[in-house]
């Protein structure tokens, strides 16, 4: 995570969206956390920029916040309830009830089902494309209740999620 950084603009951005050049300026972040720190307010010239603006070389940029793509991750929730319905080696099935996420929006978000995975299965952290959504296989909307299956090695990973395809 960058916090309260400045940077100028160089020439090779100038007349860029706020937004792409926040990227370019940050490679190791992420289209979700720079649209994040817009949101949040937190990238400044004189005043909170739109992401959409348009920026010129030399303008110096302040970051208050900016998170890295390796930031964006679900954080363990140990003490959150999960009623596991099937498990062996490879996969866990949870039962999930109405009104739970199964992944946050904002990786900050608590009480999902998601968080609740990786604190009892921390293997299933590092799986799959979307580090907000780890090991799971696929999702079902937070109002709904139901079965919800995720991965607890690559292997099954790629081959459930295939099959899910």
């Amino acid at each position: 995570m960058w916090r309260d950084v400045d940077i100028t603009v160089p020439d090779a951005l100038d007349g860029a969206r706020a937004d792409a050049a926040l990227l370019a300026l940050f490679p190791a972040s992420s289209r979700r956390a720079v649209a994040k720190a817009f949101a949040d307010g937190a990238v400044r010239l004189a005043a909170p920029l739109a992401k959409g603006a348009k920026v010129r070389a030399g303008q110096c940029l302040h970051i208050a916040a900016l998170y890295a793509a390796a930031d964006l991750r679900v954080a363990p929730e140990p003490d959150a309830a999960l009623a596991v319905a099937y498990l062996d080696d490879d996969l866990v099935g949870v039962s999930k009830p109405a009104g739970q996420n199964c992944h946050p929006i904002d990786f900050d978000e608590p009480g999902t089902l998601a968080a609740a995975l990786v604190a009892r299965f921390p293997e299933t952290a590092s799986l799959g494309d979307d580090p907000l959504a780890p090991g799971l296989l696929h999702r079902i909307d937070g109002g709904t209740s139901g079965l919800v299956l995720a991965a607890r090695t690559p292997r099954a990973y790629t081959a459930l999620r295939a099959q899910f395809e």
